[in-house]
């Protein structure tokens, strides 16, 4: 207390959703870059690929495109 007699209210009152609020947007995020970084190992993984069999000197790398 100080000398002046008044009580000093605490400056930041943290209930708890503050702290909860934060933890999920880091796990938001965190998940974001899980999910970024699977699509992009994907891609390069099928680029990898493509260029592998282009390397070894084959013709029918490339899927067809049948859908037509």
């Amino acid at each position: 207390m100080p000398r002046d007699g008044t009580a000093r209210e605490p400056e930041h009152q943290d209930d708890g959703d503050s702290g909860r609020k934060k933890a999920l947007i880091a796990l938001a995020v965190v998940v974001g870059l899980v999910v970024v970084s699977i699509v992009l190992l994907h891609v390069l993984k099928k680029s990898s690929d493509l260029e592998d069999c282009e390397m070894q000197g084959r013709t029918n790398c490339a899927p067809l495109d049948t859908s037509k």
